[in-house]
């Protein structure tokens, strides 16, 4: 999936390039998609990955992401918003499906030092793990704990038009929650579309 966000990104350099103007609102609204690695938690101290989840599945999909962000412009280098970040992965067999997700709603800083180009992101809030189990047997389970985190990124915003940003984004985030399991964490690659 990765080659294909940056076909993406390759095919649209003439309208970047030709961008005139480029400004921001007093607000702007995105979203991504992509996808994860490194994504785990943890129960008595062991690491549990969302393929160790999914171990035993015949059909275990991609890990997928997806972020929504809206939020203000402070000045021409900094950006105050609210973003709800998620990954998650399905499994399936003849015996039933398997989900495992994070989700993080964080209020979160965008820094741009050149006020173009390259950013740097941070931010903490309330974070969700939640495991889901269908069992054709009729023996379902469903548990989800919450809980708080942090995140940190950085990534690359190509203006295309002038209220318009393409951006290649890396997040990683680390999640806490009081019982067992204790902790999660994921790293998420994601194209963004913004508009300002």
């Amino acid at each position: 999936m990765t080659k294909y966000l940056w076909l993406v990104l390759f095919s649209l350099v003439p309208i970047m390039l030709s961008a005139q103007d480029k400004e921001r609102n007093p607000w702007y609204i995105g979203f991504g998609i992509g996808t994860g690695f490194d994504a785990s938690w943890q129960v008595a101290g062991e690491e549990i990955t969302f393929d160790d989840w999914a171990e035993g599945m015949s059909n275990v999909g991609p890990k997928m992401s997806l972020n929504f962000k809206i939020g203000g412009t402070l000045s021409p280098k900094l950006l105050l918003g609210g973003d709800i970040t998620a990954i998650a992965q399905g499994s399936t067999d003849v015996l039933g499906k398997g989900w495992a997700q994070i989700t993080n709603i964080y209020g979160v800083m965008t820094f741009f030092p050149a006020k173009r180009g390259p950013f740097l992101r941070g931010g903490a809030g309330f974070s969700n793990l939640l495991l889901e189990v269908d069992s054709v047997f009729g023996l379902n389970a469903k548990e989800q704990y919450t809980g708080f985190g942090f995140l940190v990124g950085a990534g690359y915003a190509f203006w295309l038009g002038r209220r318009f940003n393409v951006t290649l984004n890396i997040d990683h985030s680390r999640q806490f929650y009081s019982g067992d399991p204790n902790r999660s964490r994921f790293t998420i690659l994601y194209i963004g579309f913004d508009w300002y």
